[in-house]
């Protein structure tokens, strides 16, 4: 993916994990259970099938974190809103959220911790966790990142 990057914020990245903690002394973060796949087996009752098109909603708890940086300098303020798009093996969006966050003077970066408590699946292959910029002034959103999460269904 062609990478169109705001002119004063970047991306730096992007990791799924299952639960994230900041030390409150240090600031540090830590990231545990990094995922980059999840397997899944599905048992359906005699008389039932799984329809891919239709889908389903696994409850699965993860954490997306990301972290963002100027490109400004430090006393420069900057108010950003992010949208996270996850989409399927077969380019279909199934699911959309977004956040706003104010880089205000003499902060450069900042980490975002998005909870997910479920996501819709339709069938084994290669999703994407798309991540889209925008400055609270523009009106358009350019994507940024694309994490990757490899899903395998198991349906006896």
């Amino acid at each position: 993916m062609a990478k169109k990057i705001p002119s004063k914020i970047i991306q730096e990245w992007s990791i799924l994990c299952s639960n994230s903690l900041v030390d409150v002394d240090s600031n540090n973060l830590s990231l545990f259970n990094i995922i980059e796949q999840i397997n899944l087996n599905i048992e359906l009752k005699s008389d039932k099938k799984f329809d891919e098109k239709a889908g389903d909603i696994f409850p699965l708890n993860m954490v997306l974190v990301s972290r963002f940086r100027k490109t400004i300098p430090e006393d420069e303020p900057i108010e950003v809103d992010v949208k996270i798009d996850f989409v399927s093996p077969d380019k279909e969006l199934l699911g959309s959220f977004s956040q706003s966050f104010e880089l205000g003077s003499g902060i450069d970066n900042i980490r975002l911790r998005s909870g997910i408590q479920g996501l819709k699946l339709t069938k084994s292959g290669m999703y994407n966790f798309v991540i889209f910029l925008k400055e609270q002034s523009e009106e358009k959103f350019d994507a940024v990142y694309s994490l990757p999460l490899k899903v395998t269904l198991n349906v006896k």
